[in-house]
């Protein structure tokens, strides 16, 4: 299918750049590869050398690559939320499940989901250029102003209504995945009442997780173009409303 991408969403203040690294330690070792070799940038380094790195500068590197994955570490504290996002072709099922594991175990975890990568650029992609650039014809999809004052205005690719959105929101992030574990802090952030019959009527499955936290899963393991977007859309509107 190709390269996925597990998204694990905390609050603003629960995850630092040091507990960041813990966690993809800990999601290596339980996909057995505790004994990994890291890479940032032009820069081998085994654990303990990034280990180090990380705890004198404060800094998650910003290239960092290990066995089959690549890890990039963000957030905002303006819309208070921290993201780690786990980027690559898992050998065996259940990979993405072994990484939740740990992070839903974490203080502040908010919500997690699985995503095809190249999908998920292109439902998100709002710049033209970008399709020309790549021989994709964009000229069946809506445009929009980007609302800049001139000159810098120009029209963009209005993405505001495909089935694979990724929108920002104040203490998480309204995205989906035909995988997805949610927490209770995440339902006080949507502010909506979590409705299992509601999730189930739409088409996910819903399997209780300890401490209130629930997984959603539907029969394919990733969204992708050559899926039902109105499924898509619904499964979205059980959740986000």
């Amino acid at each position: 299918m190709g390269t996925e991408r597990l998204e694990i969403v905390f609050d603003g203040g629960a995850l630092d750049d040091v507990r960041a690294l813990e966690l993809v330690f800990a999601g290596l070792e339980a996909v057995g590869a505790r004994h990994s070799v890291f890479r940032s940038h032009d820069r081998v380094l085994d654990r303990a050398e990034l280990e180090k790195q990380v705890i004198a500068t404060k800094r998650f590197p910003t290239d960092l690559r290990a066995e089959n994955y690549e890890f990039r570490f963000g957030g905002s504290q303006a819309w208070k939320h921290r993201f780690l996002m786990v980027t690559g072709e898992p050998d065996h099922v259940g990979v993405w499940d072994s990484w939740v594991t740990r992070a839903i175990g974490m203080p502040g975890f908010v919500q997690s989901w699985v995503s095809l990568r190249d999908y998920d650029y292109w439902q998100n992609a709002d710049d033209p250029l970008e399709y020309s650039g790549s021989g994709r014809s964009h000229e069946h999809l809506p445009l929009i102003s980007s609302g800049d004052p001139p000159p810098l205005d120009r029209m963009i690719i209005d993405t505001s209504r495909n089935p694979g959105r990724r929108t920002i929101r104040p203490g998480y992030v309204e995205g989906i995945g035909a995988v997805m574990w949610l927490s209770p802090l995440f339902w006080e952030r949507v502010r909506r009442a979590r409705s299992d019959a509601e999730l189930v009527a739409a088409g996910w499955r819903v399997t209780p997780l300890a401490d209130g936290n629930i997984k959603l899963d539907v029969d394919m393991n990733v969204f992708s173009e050559q899926g039902d977007s109105e499924e898509q859309t619904r499964l979205r509107a059980a959740i986000y409303g």
